[in-house]
């Protein structure tokens, strides 16, 4: 990333963003959400979450993203992390949390954690990590952490986490986890996971695991394990954990697979996604992912992945992470990597790697990765890794790392460097992290940082989320979704997704993408944005978060996943991962990454960030969100997404992205990003 001149010092970046006032500190941005009544604390905002059902356990959550290839090996990840700089030494990050005293115990995060129900097992957690291949050994763990000076010592963080009080005993924490009745028994878990031909043996999994050089010898694992005081002994290890599995047991918090696919399929979730592509097949709904590909370059809309990355590089977007992360720093945007991991810890994600370590030994959850994916494959579910990908591509899934980060960034998405990677790593976009970078630095797509930032506060874009959320919920947007999909079905609106692909097939509506873009062209779908959001400001269509989340929770709109789950089974929108790749591929639908980005290049769809900028600055398409939303209240223009939808299509809004940006220029809604 240096080579490429990504990076800047992070005293540079964040010098910058103090300049242009974007960032106060923390501390000040903590008040002021306050003040406007956005956030009230955690323990409301969790509690309010978990009131909805917004929050599924981490578990389904890894599980994704292991499936859609999101997360890497933690030697690349670390090994990358040293490389730009970002990590010092985590005893000097945990001597600063110790400080700011932003670290309380364990023992109240995982109370609070627990009050709301954030966290379901740390088991299900460790085997989701397990299952996206996050956690490796923990000898070339603790070596590539020492490599990039993350730890001296596993013995020196151990203290000094202890030290600041953010671990206690597993014993403590798994008293807390089974009293709230977090968990419940890994046997039946296992089971499942068995029957379903998830697991294989251990010894297996060690044997490949030594074969490609992953671990040197679980001998070694452990040895290496007592030497640092990880664990006192295996024995010792192993009968906490039976006690563990005991007391998890004892809650009976984990159904068995077999169970929840019984339910599955008791509701009609799933219809298979061959009946499906069959109809798809028989409309000529679908074509070969070829002509898809074909048409989209003839209209157009694709670049190659590589030119794209030489323009990102032309335009000097990336510079030094180290200045980039001083500038952060600077203006308080970046606080100690102590917040970055407590956030994880919030989440579940980031156990003690000795908890995580010895669950996975003691569930013999790990097997060899080949092992694991052969039986995938024997069950139909991947096919190849590249398979998933290919397919996660071919429904437009993956888009490039520009418009992702683009995206990511407008809306707040992202907010830890942890998150950004998992993205990136979710589209299959990175291959290497060099590779990438000298990509997007050959292509000059990317403006830097400062100016990205200068520009966005120059148009005054971002309000509160208070007053966004605010106007959303006066204009009754949003109904409950059960009320929608009774609605949707009463009025047999929605059928299964067959009889759905053959009514748009009947009317003639989506034919080929290409056709499907040549129309929008063609009827002048798209108008400019500034109208668009000029009407939505009229209807005060959003309120602040909490507001929101309390209508959301007093219409009904959100109820578990479950109902959820059960309605989308009873219009038949839900198909087997397994049946839909094997059809994927059976149509032709997927190809490589390689010839999708070949051809986006071919149609010059993708211009590059800084024209993109820079017509956006020229036509002043931005005001302030407030205006922008109080114009789309004036107007009336949403009353419910459908009619959104079919007005937006009426008026032919939308047309290409080429013609979108230069109305916006025209119209001067975009002052600068």
């Amino acid at each position: 990333m240096q080579t490429v001149g990504l990076i800047h010092t992070l005293e540079q970046c964040l010098n910058r963003m103090q300049t242009v006032g974007l960032i106060h500190t923390l501390e000040l941005c903590l008040n002021r959400m306050r003040t406007v009544g956005l956030i009230h604390t955690l323990e409301q905002c969790l509690n309010r979450m978990q009131t909805v059902g917004l929050i599924q356990t981490l578990v389904q959550c890894l599980n994704r993203m292991h499936t859609v290839g999101l997360i890497h090996t933690l030697e690349q990840c670390l090994n990358r992390m040293q490389t730009v700089g970002l990590i010092h030494t985590l005893e000097q990050s945990l001597n600063t949390m110790q400080t700011t005293e932003f670290i309380h115990t364990l023992v109240q995060c995982l109370n609070r954690m627990q009050t709301v129900g954030l966290i379901h097992t740390l088991e299900q957690c460790l085997n989701s990590m397990q299952t996206v291949g996050l956690i490796h050994t923990l000898e070339q763990c603790l070596n590539r952490m020492q490599t990039v000076g993350l730890i001296n010592t596993l013995e020196q963080y151990l203290n000094r986490m202890q030290t600041v009080g953010l671990i206690h005993t597993l014993e403590e924490c798994l008293n807390r986890m089974q009293t709230v009745g977090l968990i419940h028994t890994l046997e039946q878990c296992l089971n499942s996971m068995q029957t379903v031909g998830l697991i294989h043996t251990l010894e297996q999994c060690l044997n490949r695991m030594q074969t490609v050089g992953l671990i040197h010898t679980l001998e070694l694992c452990l040895n290496r394990m007592r030497t640092v005081g990880l664990i006192h002994t295996l024995e010792q290890c192993l009968n906490r954990m039976q006690t563990c599995l005991n007391r998890m047991q004892t809650v009976g918090l984990i159904h068995t697979l077999d169970q929840c696919l019984n339910r599955m399929q008791t509701v009609g979730l799933i219809h298979t996604l061959e009946q499906s592509l069959i109809t798809m097949q028989t409309t000529e709904f679908i074509h070969t992912l070829v002509q898809c590909l074909n048409r989209m370059q003839t209209v157009g809309l694709i670049h190659r992945l590589e030119q794209c990355f030489n323009r990102m590089q032309t335009v000097g977007f990336i510079h030094k992470l180290e200045q980039c992360l001083n500038r952060m720093q600077t203006m308080g945007l970046i606080h100690t990597l102590e917040q970055c991991l407590n956030r994880m810890q919030t989440v579940g994600l980031i156990h003690t790697l000795e908890q995580c370590l010895n669950r996975m030994q003691t569930v013999g959850l790990i097997h060899t990765i080949e092992q694991c994916l052969n039986r995938m494959q024997t069950v139909g579910l991947i096919h190849t890794l590249e398979q998933c990908l290919n397919s996660m591509q071919t429904v437009g899934l993956i888009h490039t790392l520009e418009q992702c980060l683009n995206r990511m960034q407008t809306v707040g998405l992202i907010h830890t460097l942890e998150q950004c990677l998992n993205r990136m790593r979710t589209v299959g976009l990175i291959h290497t992290l060099e590779q990438c970078l000298n990509r997007m630095q050959t292509v000059g797509l990317i403006h830097t940082l400062v100016q990205c930032l200068n520009r966005m506060q120059t148009v005054g874009l971002i309000h509160t989320l208070e007053q966004c959320l605010n106007r959303m919920q006066t204009v009754g947007l949003i109904h409950t979704l059960e009320q929608s999909l009774n609605t949707m079905q009463t009025m047999e609106f929605i059928h299964t997704l067959v009889q759905c692909l053959n009514r748009m097939q009947t009317v003639g509506l989506i034919h080929t993408l290409e056709h499907c873009f040549n129309r929008m062209q063609t009827v002048g779908f798209i108008l400019k944005l500034e109208q668009c959001l000029n009407r939505m400001q009229t209807m005060g269509l959003i309120r602040i978060l909490e507001q929101c989340l309390n209508s959301m929770q007093t219409v009904g709109l959100i109820h578990t996943l479950e109902q959820c789950l059960n309605s989308m089974q009873t219009v038949g929108l839900i198909h087997t991962l397994e049946q839909c790749l094997n059809r994927m591929q059976t149509v032709g639908l997927i190809h490589t990454l390689e010839q999708c980005l070949n051809r986006m290049q071919t149609v010059g769809l993708i211009h590059t960030l800084e024209q993109c900028l820079n017509r956006m600055q020229t036509i002043r398409l931005i005001h302030t969100l407030e205006q922008c939303l109080n114009r789309m209240q004036t107007m009336g223009l949403i009353h419910t997404l459908e009619q959104c939808l079919n007005s937006m299509q009426t008026v032919g809004l939308i047309h290409t992205l080429e013609q979108c940006l230069n109305k916006m220029q025209t119209m001067g809604l975009i002052h600068t990003l």
